[in-house]
């Protein structure tokens, strides 16, 4: 289960709303506009709890600060850069699934990205700059990393195509393999069924950490931090949001 930005929003929104005493409709399934009516007909699973596993714990995080769906082919390109040098390589083709290919692969614009969004959404820029790097960081969605003719004149020869196997295998998978053909005509092939972060390949609790404090460490100064994420660690036991969302305003020392 991935949850966007936007619906993360909407949600923080609504609770705002309902804490100011807006209520929403009686029957938000079966009335008039409710789910039922606008998605055709479907049977709401059993709710959790009882022995039945919780929604957030199918829940996948992004190693990676990028779109999600460029996850699985950012690890390929990485294990892909250990066995070619990006100034090497003749032609790369990025195999993966429909949504990917649709979604981050697919457009003209795709390869010729100009804004920090359109380049986090690009795979064929975000690939080429991890070829050329050997790592990844946000930094290749600077104004600078955009205009990197390094960057311009790899991803001229990188094409994304959608695999039907592939395609088939999502979402029990988030599967990707990227080929890469050399200018002396060998072919390196590296492949991820699933990307760091996803339930099944986990990030630790000191990769979790350790990309808190990382992009915390941007706003907020040290002990602020280490304060936000005790709060953080201890939040089934605090059951209040309460002290997080203090301990993470900027320019306050709660």
């Amino acid at each position: 289960m991935q949850l966007g930005v936007h619906v993360l929003r909407n949600g923080l929104f609504a609770a705002l709303l309902a804490a100011e005493g807006m209520t929403g409709p009686d029957q938000a399934i079966e009335g008039s506009h409710g789910l039922r009516e606008l998605l055709g007909k479907f049977e709401l699973g059993p709710f959790a709890g009882d022995g039945r596993p919780f929604r957030v714990t199918e829940s996948h995080l992004k190693f990676f600060l990028s779109e999600y769906h460029s996850q699985a082919p950012i690890t390929a390109a990485l294990e892909l850069h250990r066995q070619v040098k990006a100034d090497d390589i003749e032609t790369v083709t990025i195999y993966t699934y429909w949504f990917t290919w649709s979604e981050i692969g697919s457009e003209p614009e795709k390869w010729h990205p100009t804004t920090r969004e359109a380049a986090d959404h690009s795979l064929p820029f975000i690939i080429a700059a991890v070829l050329i790097d050997g790592r990844f960081g946000d930094e290749i969605f600077s104004a600078g990393r955009l205009q990197d003719p390094r960057i311009h004149a790899l991803i001229n020869r990188i094409s994304v195509k959608e695999d039907p196997e592939l395609s088939r295998q999502f979402p029990r998978f988030v599967p990707c393999r990227i080929e890469a053909v050399t200018r002396s005509g060998e072919r390196k092939v590296a492949a991820v069924e699933y990307p760091r972060g996803h339930v099944r390949n986990p990030m630790t609790d000191a990769e979790v950490s350790a990309k808190f404090f990382s992009l915390a460490g941007r706003m907020l100064p040290q002990e602020q931090m280490e304060r936000a994420f005790g709060r953080l660690s201890s939040l089934e036991e605090a059951g209040n949001i309460g002290p997080i969302l203090d301990a993470v305003r900027i320019g306050t020392t709660p």
